[in-house]
Protein backbone atom coordinates (compact mmCIF):
# COMPACT_ATOMS: atom_id res chain seq x y z
CA UNK A 1 0.00 0.00 0.00
CA UNK A 2 1.49 3.33 -1.00
CA UNK A 3 1.59 6.41 1.17
CA UNK A 4 -0.83 9.25 0.58
CA UNK A 5 0.93 12.24 -1.10
CA UNK A 6 0.55 14.54 1.90
CA UNK A 7 2.16 11.91 4.11
CA UNK A 8 5.16 11.76 1.78
CA UNK A 9 5.33 15.53 1.86
CA UNK A 10 5.40 15.53 5.67
CA UNK A 11 8.15 12.89 5.69
CA UNK A 12 10.11 15.03 3.19
CA UNK A 13 9.74 18.02 5.49
CA UNK A 14 10.84 16.05 8.55
CA UNK A 15 13.86 14.42 6.92
CA UNK A 16 14.87 17.69 5.31
CA UNK A 17 14.52 19.52 8.62
CA UNK A 18 16.76 17.03 10.42
CA UNK A 19 19.40 17.28 7.69
CA UNK A 20 19.11 21.08 7.71
CA UNK A 21 19.55 21.15 11.49
CA UNK A 22 22.68 18.98 11.28
CA UNK A 23 24.16 21.01 8.42
CA UNK A 24 23.36 24.19 10.36
CA UNK A 25 25.19 22.86 13.42
CA UNK A 26 28.19 21.98 11.24
CA UNK A 27 28.29 25.39 9.52
CA UNK A 28 27.81 27.26 12.79
CA UNK A 29 30.78 25.48 14.34
CA UNK A 30 32.89 26.13 11.23
CA UNK A 31 32.04 29.84 11.28
CA UNK A 32 32.44 30.17 15.05
CA UNK A 33 35.69 28.21 15.51
CA UNK A 34 37.31 28.42 12.08
CA UNK A 35 37.03 26.51 8.82
CA UNK A 36 40.30 24.66 9.31
CA UNK A 37 39.74 23.60 12.93
CA UNK A 38 39.73 19.82 13.19
CA UNK A 39 37.22 19.78 16.04
CA UNK A 40 34.54 21.43 13.88
CA UNK A 41 33.83 18.42 11.67
CA UNK A 42 30.23 17.34 12.06
CA UNK A 43 31.07 13.95 13.53
CA UNK A 44 33.47 15.56 16.05
CA UNK A 45 30.86 18.15 17.02
CA UNK A 46 28.13 15.54 17.39
CA UNK A 47 30.42 13.31 19.44
CA UNK A 48 31.60 16.11 21.73
CA UNK A 49 28.25 17.85 22.14
CA UNK A 50 25.67 15.14 21.60
CA UNK A 51 23.26 16.58 24.17
CA UNK A 52 23.43 20.12 22.79
CA UNK A 53 23.05 18.87 19.23
CA UNK A 54 20.07 16.69 20.08
CA UNK A 55 18.55 19.54 22.04
CA UNK A 56 18.95 21.91 19.09
CA UNK A 57 17.42 19.46 16.62
CA UNK A 58 14.54 18.53 18.90
CA UNK A 59 13.72 22.11 19.89
CA UNK A 60 13.75 23.18 16.23
CA UNK A 61 11.51 20.29 15.16
CA UNK A 62 9.15 20.91 18.09
CA UNK A 63 8.87 24.63 17.28
CA UNK A 64 8.17 23.82 13.63
CA UNK A 65 5.54 21.28 14.65
CA UNK A 66 3.85 23.80 16.95
CA UNK A 67 3.88 26.32 14.10
CA UNK A 68 1.98 23.75 11.98
CA UNK A 69 4.91 23.48 9.59
CA UNK A 70 4.28 19.78 9.02
CA UNK A 71 0.81 20.34 7.60
CA UNK A 72 1.01 18.80 4.15
CA UNK A 73 -1.64 21.10 2.70
CA UNK A 74 0.25 24.34 3.37
CA UNK A 75 2.00 26.02 0.47
CA UNK A 76 5.26 27.42 1.87
CA UNK A 77 5.90 29.63 -1.14
CA UNK A 78 3.99 32.53 0.40
CA UNK A 79 5.55 35.34 2.42
CA UNK A 80 3.22 34.54 5.34
CA UNK A 81 4.60 31.01 5.61
CA UNK A 82 8.19 32.27 5.44
CA UNK A 83 7.45 34.59 8.35
CA UNK A 84 5.81 31.74 10.24
CA UNK A 85 8.86 29.52 9.63
CA UNK A 86 11.24 32.25 10.86
CA UNK A 87 9.00 32.79 13.90
CA UNK A 88 9.27 29.10 14.76
CA UNK A 89 13.06 29.25 14.41
CA UNK A 90 13.18 32.36 16.61
CA UNK A 91 11.03 30.69 19.28
CA UNK A 92 13.28 27.63 19.23
CA UNK A 93 16.33 29.88 19.57
CA UNK A 94 14.78 31.78 22.49
CA UNK A 95 14.06 28.50 24.26
CA UNK A 96 17.58 27.21 23.55
CA UNK A 97 19.18 30.39 24.86
CA UNK A 98 17.09 30.18 28.01
CA UNK A 99 18.15 26.58 28.62
CA UNK A 100 21.79 27.29 27.74
CA UNK A 101 21.74 30.22 30.19
CA UNK A 102 20.29 28.09 32.98
CA UNK A 103 22.64 25.17 32.22
CA UNK A 104 25.86 26.82 30.96
CA UNK A 105 28.04 23.73 31.28
CA UNK A 106 27.32 22.45 27.78
CA UNK A 107 29.73 22.79 24.88
CA UNK A 108 27.55 25.23 23.00
CA UNK A 109 27.22 28.86 23.74
CA UNK A 110 24.94 31.59 22.49
CA UNK A 111 27.06 32.14 19.40
CA UNK A 112 26.81 28.58 18.10
CA UNK A 113 23.09 28.43 18.97
CA UNK A 114 22.44 31.72 17.20
CA UNK A 115 24.44 30.81 14.12
CA UNK A 116 22.84 27.36 13.95
CA UNK A 117 19.39 28.97 14.10
CA UNK A 118 20.33 31.54 11.47
CA UNK A 119 21.53 28.87 9.05
CA UNK A 120 18.51 26.70 9.82
CA UNK A 121 16.15 29.60 9.10
CA UNK A 122 17.86 30.35 5.79
CA UNK A 123 17.83 26.73 4.67
CA UNK A 124 14.25 26.11 5.83
CA UNK A 125 12.93 29.09 3.90
CA UNK A 126 14.56 27.64 0.79
CA UNK A 127 13.78 23.95 1.44
CA UNK A 128 10.06 24.16 2.12
CA UNK A 129 9.17 26.19 -0.99
CA UNK A 130 11.30 23.76 -3.00
CA UNK A 131 9.25 20.82 -1.69
CA UNK A 132 6.06 22.74 -2.50
CA UNK A 133 7.22 23.39 -6.05
CA UNK A 134 7.92 19.69 -6.55
CA UNK A 135 4.47 18.75 -5.26
CA UNK A 136 2.18 21.79 -5.64
CA UNK A 137 -0.13 22.54 -2.73
CA UNK A 138 -3.25 22.98 -4.86
CA UNK A 139 -3.50 19.23 -5.35
CA UNK A 140 -3.51 18.77 -1.57
CA UNK A 141 -6.24 21.32 -0.88
CA UNK A 142 -9.75 20.11 -0.25
CA UNK A 143 -11.84 21.23 -3.17
CA UNK A 144 -15.00 22.69 -1.68
CA UNK A 145 -18.31 23.45 -3.34
CA UNK A 146 -20.80 25.48 -1.33
CA UNK A 147 -24.39 24.37 -1.88
CA UNK A 148 -26.58 27.43 -1.51
CA UNK A 149 -25.90 30.68 -3.27
CA UNK A 150 -27.87 32.85 -0.85
CA UNK A 151 -26.59 35.07 1.91
CA UNK A 152 -25.44 32.12 4.08
CA UNK A 153 -23.66 30.51 1.13
CA UNK A 154 -21.78 33.72 0.38
CA UNK A 155 -20.85 34.01 4.06
CA UNK A 156 -19.45 30.47 4.05
CA UNK A 157 -17.62 31.19 0.77
CA UNK A 158 -16.05 34.28 2.33
CA UNK A 159 -14.82 32.29 5.32
CA UNK A 160 -13.39 29.58 3.05
CA UNK A 161 -11.65 32.19 0.92
CA UNK A 162 -10.01 33.70 4.00
CA UNK A 163 -8.98 30.23 5.20
CA UNK A 164 -7.58 29.50 1.75
CA UNK A 165 -5.43 32.64 2.00
CA UNK A 166 -4.23 31.78 5.52
CA UNK A 167 -3.50 28.06 5.57
CA UNK A 168 -4.36 26.73 2.12
CA UNK A 169 -6.49 23.86 3.42
CA UNK A 170 -9.53 24.61 1.26
CA UNK A 171 -9.85 25.49 -2.39
CA UNK A 172 -13.22 27.09 -3.09
CA UNK A 173 -14.56 25.70 -6.34
CA UNK A 174 -17.78 27.69 -6.39
CA UNK A 175 -21.34 28.16 -5.18
CA UNK A 176 -24.44 26.46 -6.54
CA UNK A 177 -28.08 26.82 -5.72
CA UNK A 178 -29.83 23.79 -4.34
CA UNK A 179 -32.42 22.62 -6.93
CA UNK A 180 -35.34 22.70 -4.47
CA UNK A 181 -34.46 26.24 -3.38
CA UNK A 182 -34.18 27.41 -6.99
CA UNK A 183 -37.55 25.82 -7.93
CA UNK A 184 -39.25 27.32 -4.87
CA UNK A 185 -37.99 30.81 -5.74
CA UNK A 186 -39.12 30.39 -9.36
CA UNK A 187 -42.68 29.51 -8.25
CA UNK A 188 -42.92 32.54 -5.90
Amino acid sequence: MSAVPWQRRQVNYLLGDVIIALVSIHLANKVRFGWDAAHTDLLAVLTRSTGSSLFFVSSLLTALYLADAYNGSIDFRSRYEAVRTWSAVACALAFELLVFTVFPHGFWGRGVAGLSSLFAGIFLTAWRPFVCSISPGASFRMKTLVVGAGQAGHLVAGVLTRLQDVDGTYQLVGLVNHPRTANRRASD
